[in-house]
């Protein structure tokens, strides 16, 4: 079986990861915990706004 992507991880295609890291670190985004990392908040965060609008 081919392997395939999912729809959500077509949704985060067009966001570039280099640019996210490089916003963040700007910023300092992940400075205060270590155990939560900006990139995987933020997809977390995505996918439950999409959820709450399908609800």
């Amino acid at each position: 079986m081919r392997y395939r992507g999912s729809i959500f991880g077509r949704l985060l295609e067009p966001i570039n990861r280099r640019q996210f890291q490089t916003v963040v670190d700007r910023l300092d985004g992940d400075a205060y915990d270590k155990s939560f990392r900006s990139w995987p908040t933020s997809s977390a965060n995505l996918s439950g706004s999409i959820l709450m609008q399908l609800v």
